[in-house]
């Protein structure tokens, strides 16, 4: 899994939320999992940014990106 973390000023109908600001996560892998190995990733990624970012878990969000099989080439060689 490729993980990029970014941070970037947004906005959240009903006005600004109190507390720590929220952490967004974008996820990309060539096979996504799925299921049961879906869930575990979710809760590992979430707690791994949330103790590295020092955010309670509820304010770390993430995204996971299409699949990069077929589209992501790195060092010039395409991932399949």
């Amino acid at each position: 899994v490729w993980v990029r973390l970014q941070c970037l000023h947004h906005a959240e109908n009903g006005g600004p939320l109190a507390g720590a600001a929220p952490v967004f996560v974008t996820l990309l892998h060539a096979h996504p999992p799925t299921g049961e190995a879906l869930q575990a990733e979710i809760a590992a990624v979430t707690a791994a940014v949330a103790r590295a970012s020092g955010r309670p878990r509820e304010r770390v969000h993430l995204e996971y990106a299409a699949p990069g099989a077929g589209r992501m080439a790195f060092g010039g060689r395409l991932v399949t």
